[in-house]
């Protein structure tokens, strides 16, 4: 057998109990006609905890027909166990008219909390593979993101910066009817394509980052390519970046990633989870309403 049995505890629960032995908690233990004294104990147990300060609240989630907002309290005495603890992770959602479930990240490891968000599950819906916008607030930071609806990944939100020792995190879904484009892949080359009419959809702002479809490449598990089209000097330009996800490779490689006609190299260090970014101009870019971008492995560093 797997299990082998090394001790056995036994407690006593209820009024008739030693306190000095069991302590006070069990002698208020009490069964009623509903429950027994095991949930009795628990729930106990559970309001002692948090009372002493031995939990970490998961705040409060609200969940819409296309929106969740999740307020956490962020105490100066707790958030000591937050940046120690690194992330908090809220409880699970489900928007069913999008089909996908998941849950709200807030990491604490770096200067400024950041939240993100992880969908863990989408069902199938009929038709082409659309964007869903994503709009997260929190505080006066707000950020918009297009992902594939059928898109099992995660992604950065916005910047939570604590206020009147509370953050509030805010994020709605909206559909498009806007396609997404494939990824087309050979054996180290993945390839894919941003059309311009996604610029002009209503609820498109400057910005916005666009997700493609995850892709495995070279060994390497749910990449994906991220771009942006923003304002410099009053011109657009656009940005790619690449996310590796899941990417466990034995030794550095060299790699390219292509932005129009705008080749960059670059080098995979181990435990790297995004690559350089590539910045073009709109115009030099942009091919019969298209920006293409392609990702190619070239060789072992």
């Amino acid at each position: 057998s797997d299990v082998k049995v090394v001790g056995l505890m036994f407690r006593e629960l209820g009024a008739g109990v030693d306190p000095e032995i069991f302590g006070e908690l069990a002698a208020q233990v009490a069964a009623s006609s509903i429950v027994g004294p095991e949930y009795c104990w628990t729930a106990k147990l559970r309001e002692a905890l948090r009372g002493a300060g031995f939990t970490i609240d998961l705040g409060q989630l609200t969940v819409g027909t296309a929106s969740v907002e999740w307020r956490v309290q962020v105490a100066e005495s707790k958030q000591s166990k937050y940046w120690r603890d690194g992330i908090l992770q809220s409880h699970g959602f489900t928007l069913p008219d999008f089909g996908i479930a998941g849950w709200l990240e807030i990491d604490f490891t770096g200067h400024v909390p950041v939240a993100w968000v992880a969908i863990s599950e989408c069902l199938a819906r009929e038709g082409p593979i659309s964007f869903d916008w994503i709009e997260a607030s929190s505080g006066f930071d707000m950020r918009r993101i297009a992902h594939p609806s059928n898109a099992v990944s995660s992604f950065m939100l916005v910047a939570c910066r604590p206020h009147a020792d509370q953050i509030v995190l805010f994020a709605r879904w909206i559909s498009t009817r806007t396609t997404v484009s494939p990824i087309t892949l050979t054996a180290s080359t993945a390839f894919w394509k941003v059309k311009t009419s996604v610029f002009c959809l209503r609820d498109w702002v400057a910005e916005t980052q666009i997700c493609s479809p995850c892709f495995d490449l070279a060994g390497g598990s749910r990449l994906l390519f991220s771009f942006r089209l923003t304002l410099l000097d009053y011109s657009p330009w656009c940005q790619v970046d690449v996310y590796f996800n899941q990417w466990d490779p034995q030794q550095p490689f060299a790699y390219t990633v292509q932005l129009g006609d705008i080749i960059v190299d670059f080098v995979y260090e181990i435990g790297c989870r995004q690559a350089g970014s590539v910045w073009a101009p709109l115009e030099q870019v942009c091919k019969g309403g298209e920006i293409s971008m392609r990702l190619t492995i070239t060789r072992p560093a």
